[in-house]
């Protein structure tokens, strides 16, 4: 049994709420019980109770932020890079682990978050003629390991 749960933020895929059903003589009643039960799960999940966005939230915590200001430009500088363009217009109250599962997924496979399609990389943003710097986008995985203390000495 499956029911479509909607599109997932990040991947941009289809996301189902699964269960299965053992065969037997009462297999059918238990079938449209656990389709009710996930369709509920589903209706739960599109009314929030809150209509707050991930990008509210962020603008909230950073406004109210009692921190030095290099680490809350740093960390103004992480949620503009990775969060907000992933999960920012997603709705706090539909946030779950699968979706948390699938940004943490996004953020490994690298620091660029591209849809996967072929395009180049420029050093700068102004016209230019195009040369060996030029190169095609290639989807790396972060570096994984560092202590803060190698990162600190960089």
């Amino acid at each position: 049994m499956a029911v479509c749960a909607g599109i997932a933020p990040v991947s941009k895929r289809r996301r189902y709420l699964r269960e299965t059903v053992p065969a037997g003589p009462s297999a059918q009643r238990e079938a449209e019980k656990v389709m009710r039960r996930l369709a509920t799960q589903v209706d739960e999940r599109r009314s929030p109770r809150t209509g707050a966005t991930v990008d509210q939230l962020l603008d909230k915590h950073f406004e109210l932020a009692d921190l030095d200001r290099d680490t809350l430009s740093t960390y103004r500088g992480y949620a503009d890079r990775h969060v907000r363009p992933l999960i920012g217009t997603t709705k706090v109250g539909v946030i779950d682990g699968a979706l948390f599962d699938s940004f943490y997924a996004e953020l490994r496979r690298g620091r660029a978050h591209c849809d996967r399609r072929p395009f180049t990389e420029h050093r700068t943003d102004r016209g230019h003629e195009c040369d060996a710097r030029c190169r095609p986008h290639a989807c790396r995985p972060e570096r994984s390991g560092r202590s803060t203390s190698s990162s600190a000495a960089r």
